[in-house]
């Protein structure tokens, strides 16, 4: 069995591969709401009504993200080095679909001439509200004969989330320091409890619905499996153990959380086996798959409505890949490089 310190060096984990998967799923499962499905149901959704394969899928992006990012607050301890490189990883690739979508899509499918769409104050507002992550979803008369009229890009409000977990951890760090893992172990173990006390509102995940606030115990539950890298053991009895609670449990909220921590711990299990991670992922383009997924599925029901469930999800998680990649190496890889330079500099101004 290995320890989570093992599976964080590098070349011991295959998480690349995992959020690639993940981000896939999220595709899959908004193919049912996106397109002709006549009637049938993500998968997962229809053997367990309680979650769907997306929904899965953002809780194990979730769990990631706080195992990750507090491995390398904790290993640089450095804030100014975490914000830089935070930043330039999720705002470029973010910020250029959401002007992709508003200046370029958005006049294409508009039932407005160009004047009329750009002019209304729902096309800057869609720009400036998701630039400051007050996410916007409608652009003015964007498909609004499509079968999900709801949304241009129904992917984007989770970054927004995503970015506050970065700064409530960064705010934590900076408040305990990292040296202190008691304190930090009891915040991170408060804030996977806080929905089961009734208090999720009181995080800056405020929401009903658990879909929802259920990202802030998945993000704490991979911090504290951070935190405590050096003494934690990855094995399969773990989430076993938490599926087996689970029949003896009667609090439905307990049980779904039980769910999504088995699936969690599950996933880091299977990415550090050897076979996995021999699966040598070159190119990380699991974000720009999903941030342009739902887009894509927009477009596409658009210009082909009568294109069948199977045949629907077969050419978009095509495309998405294809732009992924093309993001990833035209817009995420160089602002990683620009994020770097600058937090290098930053660094040898603060020891001179």
């Amino acid at each position: 069995m290995k320890f989570i310190s093992d599976i964080l060096k590098r070349n011991n984990n295959n998480f690349d591969l995992l959020r690639i998967l993940c981000a896939i799923m999220v595709i899959f499962s908004h193919s049912y709401l996106l397109s002709n499905s006549n009637g049938l149901k993500d998968p997962l959704e229809t053997l367990l009504p309680f979650t769907n394969m997306g929904s899965v899928a953002v809780k194990i992006f979730f769990f990631i993200s706080g195992l990750l990012v507090t491995n390398s607050l904790i290993t640089n301890k450095s804030t100014l080095h975490f914000l830089i490189s935070r930043f330039f990883r999720i705002y470029p690739a973010f910020i250029f679909v959401v002007v992709f979508a508003a200046i370029v899509v958005g006049p294409i499918v508009t039932k407005l001439d160009p004047s009329s769409y750009f002019s209304d104050k729902a096309t800057i507002h869609y720009i400036k509200d998701n630039a400051l992550f007050q996410i916007a979803f409608l652009l003015p008369d964007v498909f609004e004969n499509n079968i999900y009229k709801y949304s241009v890009n129904g992917s984007l409000w989770t970054i927004y989330y995503e970015a506050a977990s970065y700064l409530f951890l960064l705010s934590c760090f900076m408040i305990f320091g990292s040296g202190n893992k008691k304190i930090s172990s009891i915040l991170c173990i408060f804030i996977i409890v806080t929905p089961l006390m009734g208090w999720n509102k009181i995080l800056f995940i405020n929401s009903d619905n658990p879909d929802i606030f259920l990202m802030a115990p998945c993000f704490a539950l991979g911090a504290l499996l951070a935190i405590n890298k050096d003494t934690i053991r990855v094995s399969p009895h773990l989430p076993l153990g938490m599926i087996s609670l689970y029949f003896f449990i009667s609090n439905e909220l307990a049980r779904l959380m039980l769910f999504y921590f088995s699936i969690c711990i599950t996933m880091l299990y299977l990415a550090s086996l050897t076979f996995i991670c021999k699966l040598n992922i070159k190119y990380d383009i699991s974000y720009g798959i999903y941030l342009w997924g739902f887009l894509i599925q927009q477009v596409v029901y658009f210009y082909m409505p009568n294109l069948g469930l199977h045949m629907n999800q077969l050419l978009c998680i095509s495309i998405s890949i294809v732009i992924g990649f093309i993001s990833c190496i035209f817009i995420e890889r160089p602002s990683m490089k620009i994020g770097k330079s600058l937090s290098h500099k930053s660094l040898k101004v603060r020891y001179q």
